[in-house]
């Protein structure tokens, strides 16, 4: 364990601070968090990278043990406590102290989502190292340049892919209102290139006058990666996003394309601001009403068929 240290005193009201955070955790990482005890404050993120390991396999995991002292976020950071059988010895150290610095920059401020992100980046980091090294390996083991596999680039729009960009037909779900705040999704799939991708967003923000005259328009997607002859390599992917001035909002929708596994899509959600401010309950609404749409269009399973088959 690291144990929290006094960063300096407020005022604000720490067990709202903290059921505010919660809050948001929740809606984020809803299937992520367990053994969370509302009486200790203690909760556990099991946190894992972005995309499959060099081999197509799921990558490795953390999990990421908190429990919020009462004087957080205002006076001390929470205490964390690291657990995966990989991470050993220098590994741990490094991922320990990234950890520290992410705190030190959000003294006095909710710290977990930020925490839980630089996990998710130090897993990518290992797994992309392991991978330069496997390859590594398979180069010295082959003397001809042409058994060596060639990076996957997206590839080149064709003029009908051009054309089918400035086509293409979003689907929109239905709105979500709350203090006079409305939020909808908007959802394109399937998309098979990141060009495309960007193009049909750009034609939708230019296109479609309600949408572009939105305070906050969040970006997210999610596409197969493809080999230059068109085969999929495994089960990595291309993805971006973007806040739009709704600050962490897209890496939120993101991380919700990532946990139910969405496949070849490109989600918008547009936010009218109400007047009045929402604080967490925003991005709840933003990932409720992208997953509403999502299982709509039945690119995603409902959570309801997803706990039957369990």
């Amino acid at each position: 364990f690291l144990q929290c240290q006094a960063f300096y005193m407020s005022d604000n009201n720490n067990s709202e601070l903290q059921s505010d955070e919660l809050t948001a955790l929740a809606s984020i990482y809803e299937d992520e968090i367990t053994e969370f005890n509302a009486k200790s404050g203690s909760f556990a993120i099991t946190i894992r990278g972005s995309s499959s390991d060099c081999d197509g396999k799921a990558s490795p995991t953390v999990t990421l043990s908190v429990t919020f002292p009462p004087s957080y976020p205002t006076e001390c950071p929470p205490v964390f406590e690291l657990s995966a059988p990989w991470l050993r010895g220098e590994s741990r150290r490094l991922l320990e102290n990234r950890l520290v610095a992410v705190c030190q920059d959000f003294a006095g401020c909710p710290v977990v989502y930020a925490w839980a992100e630089a996990v998710r980046q130090f897993i990518d980091e290992h797994a992309s190292a392991q991978c330069d090294s496997a390859a590594a390996d398979d180069q010295d083991s082959h003397s001809s340049a042409s058994s060596q596999p060639t990076a996957a680039v997206p590839a080149a729009l064709s003029p009908e892919s051009a054309a089918a960009a400035e086509t293409a037909e979003f689907v929109h779900g239905e709105p979500i209102e709350d203090r006079r705040s409305v939020f909808q999704a908007h959802l394109l799939a399937p998309v098979h290139s990141v060009q495309l991708a960007s193009n049909a967003l750009a034609q939708l923000l230019s296109s479609e006058k309600k949408i572009a005259s939105a305070t906050h328009n969040i970006w997210a997607y999610r596409i197969v990666r493809q080999s230059q002859t068109g085969q999929q390599q495994g089960v990595s992917f291309y993805t971006d996003c973007d806040d739009d001035g709704e600050q962490q909002a897209g890496g939120r929708l993101l991380r919700l394309l990532e946990l139910s596994d969405t496949r070849n899509a490109l989600v918008v959600v547009s936010r009218w601001f109400g007047g009045t401010l929402l604080g967490p309950d925003r991005f709840k609404h933003i990932n409720n009403a992208a997953r509403n749409l999502l299982e709509q269009r039945g690119v995603i399973e409902t959570r309801g068929a997803k706990r039957n088959k369990n």
